[in-house]
């Protein structure tokens, strides 16, 4: 006995329309459940960030200013890139054009790329801030942390639109033919092997050779502290540096940790097809990174958790 099979499609009505994955109504429930709540999560902890250092002025320093773009950056994976992301990849079908399609993933790919430029500005400025102290204020200015901020968003959209432009250009002479309801944007392998480089490689290194750096001046302060009160503490009074040095070795292995798992896996999945499981499951940890960054950079701060207090019974601006 011969079983037919339905063939869905994403625009019935048009002959080159690409074929659709329809799915039971619970995997669409659950699959809707997890972007929702990934979405309002990353737009909630961000727009907490946004706020309290808005708000509130004894936290805008550099250092701040930093978290704040960060958190724009992040506010928008979490309010547009997840949103239209998770629409598309439950579907199966781009229903938003070809313009579009270019338009977001270079709107996508600049926010995503300019959230890894924080990460790493922020790296540099704690490398100052606890290396060089006494001059730190002198050189890390407002000026200067600003414009840090106006490179990272500038260079993002600059190298994206060169990334994406030419790739499309290339995907549509190679897909002539291409179905419509399909976003298809293939790298060639010396883009992809460019990208690694820029995009992975290059910041990794530095922000764990940074991480590193921090780790050992602030384990010799913590040393120093310790040998220098000896004489003046007893014995359990000892064990409070000791203390102090244990979280700051936990964040800055949580800083890294986080980092390393929510990028490198997806850069490594360049070499797969791009529309393997591998893959998605891969860009959508990437997504994640907006969830967990102002977590990482805001909730070892006591600030973090009084804002969300003064949030909640609306004091935030008082």
């Amino acid at each position: 006995m011969n079983e037919t099979q339905s063939v869905y499609y994403c625009f019935p009505m048009q002959n080159s329309s690409c074929t659709k994955h329809v799915r039971s109504i619970a995997e669409y429930f659950f699959l809707y459940i997890v972007i929702i709540a990934l979405s309002i999560g990353s737009v909630f902890l961000n727009l907490v960030v946004i706020i309290s250092i808005s708000c509130i002025k004894h936290l805008q320093t550099q250092t701040n200013l930093l978290v704040l773009s960060l958190a724009v950056a992040d506010l928008l994976v979490g309010a547009v890139v997840i949103p239209v992301e998770g629409y598309s990849a439950v579907e199966t079908c781009w229903y938003f054009g070809v313009q579009f399609c270019f338009l977001f993933t270079v709107m996508n790919y600049t926010i995503i790329s300019s959230s890894l430029g924080h990460v790493l500005f922020i790296s540099v400025d704690r490398f100052f801030a606890v290396s060089y102290p006494l001059v730190y204020s002198q050189k890390v200015t407002a000026g200067r942390t600003m414009f840090c901020i106006f490179i990272t968003w500038s260079s993002s959209l600059l190298y994206n639109l060169l990334l994406v432009y030419t790739n499309m250009n290339a995907t549509l002479a190679k897909h002539v033919n291409m179905c419509h309801g399909l976003c298809l944007i293939e790298y060639s392998h010396e883009w992809d092997f460019i990208d690694v480089i820029i995009s992975l490689a290059l910041p990794c290194c530095v922000m764990i050779t940074l991480n590193l750096k921090i780790l050992k001046v602030a384990t010799y302060q913590a040393k120093m502290i310790s040998t220098t009160t000896a004489a003046f503490r007893s014995e359990n009074q000892v064990a409070i540096p000791k203390k102090s040095e244990t979280k700051a070795v936990k964040s800055l292995g949580t800083v890294v940790t986080v980092y390393m798992s929510c990028w490198i896996p997806y850069y490594l999945s360049y070499f797969l097809n791009h529309t393997s499981v591998f893959y998605l499951a891969f860009t959508w940890i990437l997504y994640s990174n907006s969830f967990f960054n102002p977590l990482i950079y805001s909730i070892f701060y006591s600030w973090f958790k009084e804002s969300l207090k003064k949030l909640f019974t609306f004091k935030i601006i008082t």
